[in-house]
């Protein structure tokens, strides 16, 4: 996170804030709305194996499958696929020094 103050714990919030909307999106809800995150819940639930919810995980899966992937370039065109070198600190960036 960096610094522990009020600008850096704002920018902490806000990139949080973006990775909800973002991940909404992508699963195809809104997560700014009751059943929004509703449906955030029954999905993850059924993600993790919950009993009778197999054919809501398959049918995610299935329409997961149709979505453009991304990725986050970083300066120099290196792209950032969200793994983290272990024991890397969690402000540092991988490949970089």
């Amino acid at each position: 996170m960096g610094k522990r103050d009020e600008a850096h714990l704002g920018a902490f919030l806000h990139f949080w804030e973006w990775v909800t909307a973002i991940v909404g999106e992508c699963a195809g809800i809104d997560p700014f709305d009751q059943p929004g995150v509703e449906g955030g819940k029954i999905i993850t639930r059924a993600l993790m194996g919950e009993k009778g919810s197999a054919k809501r995980r398959t049918e995610f899966l299935r329409k997961k499958r149709n979505r453009v992937k991304a990725e986050i370039r970083l300066p120099g065109g290196k792209p950032l696929r969200g793994k983290r070198r272990r024991g890397a600190a969690p402000d540092t960036v991988p490949g970089r020094r």
